[in-house]
């Protein structure tokens, strides 16, 4: 017999006495061609064991008609066939819900609280420019000085100031709006566009930011002896010289204090311009930034037609 199929033979019997018998061979022969069989008997259960489906795996052609056995139930295949969405899929786009949501939620936050205080920012500016002495005092705490005249504020003319109070009170309305628009329901966003948040915040300091520094300014170095005056207003005559607040006074502090103020006052045309032109080009922007956030399809729009 040829080595080959002695090796065969070998690989599917381990009779070695018949085979030696049978072609008359050696035992050293023998025992090279059992080796050899020994190691294709282990080449081949390798192969069989790579080979072999997996337990828990579904053959195709079961897996195709197991989604097309039922000819009569086309609902059921069409379940069957249609794709899963897999877990990280789910994950990722409920995360990217609720991140769109959660942004939404800060920014609609953050114009909340920005507008509440541009509202009361001209709320105020309202009452300075009505009665500019007494709301001067009253967060000067300068009441008692000369019997409430000691910073000396002009009244403007009467139909200026009315002018003025119209002018405020239509920015006033303005910023009540968006707060009511605010209240709606936005649709989830991602981002609002660079340029109208730049924009803003350079309205927001032109109209708010600058004035407010101007008020804590003036808030911050106003500082008056006060233990000195009731000293002079015990030991002094009424109407003298001496009881007068602006006798112990800073002048250089004072003065700095009164311009400081001034300018936040609306005293002439100019000034109702440029103030309430400010304050609403503000609100506008607002306005605009609070759609953007409320209609996220509006950041799509094009000056170039569509192609059909």
């Amino acid at each position: 017999m040829e080595e080959e199929d002695l090796v065969n033979a070998l690989t599917a019997t381990d009779d070695v006495a018949t085979l030696r018998t049978v072609t008359g061979g050696s035992g050293q022969r023998l025992a090279c061609l059992s080796v050899k069989a020994a190691e294709q008997r282990e080449s081949i259960a390798v192969d069989t064991e790579w080979k072999a489906p997996e337990p828990h795996a579904v053959p195709e052609a079961a897996s195709d008609g197991a989604k097309f056995a039922d000819n009569h139930s086309g609902q059921d295949s069409l379940a069957l066939a249609t794709p899963v969405l897999s877990s990280p899929k789910k994950r990722e786009v409920l995360s990217s819900g609720k991140r769109r949501v959660d942004v939404t939620l800060l920014l609609s936050l953050v114009l909340v609280v920005v507008v509440c205080v541009c509202l009361a920012w001209t709320l105020w500016l309202m009452v300075l420019t009505a009665a500019p002495n007494d709301t001067v005092n009253s967060i000067m705490s300068t009441e008692a000085f000369d019997n409430g005249s000691f910073w000396l504020l002009i009244d403007p003319p009467q139909a200026l100031l009315v002018l003025a109070l119209l002018g405020l009170s239509i920015v006033g309305l303005g910023y009540i709006s968006i707060l009511i628009e605010l209240a709606r329901r936005p649709k989830p966003t991602d981002y609002v566009r660079g340029p109208e948040l730049w924009t803003l915040s350079f309205d927001l300091l032109i109209a708010v930011g600058y004035p407010m520094l101007v008020l804590i300014y003036c808030l911050s170095t106003f500082h008056f002896d006060r233990a000195k005056l009731a000293i002079n207003l015990a030991v002094f005559p009424p109407g003298s010289f001496e009881q007068s607040a602006s006798v112990i006074a800073d002048p250089v502090q004072t003065v700095i204090i009164y311009k400081s103020l001034k300018s936040l006052r609306i005293v002439s045309v100019l000034d109702f311009f440029t103030r309430v032109g400010v304050n609403l080009a503000l609100c506008f922007q607002m306005r605009h930034v609070v759609r953007l956030i409320q209609d996220p399809r509006a950041r799509q729009t094009s000056v170039y037609p569509k192609k059909h």
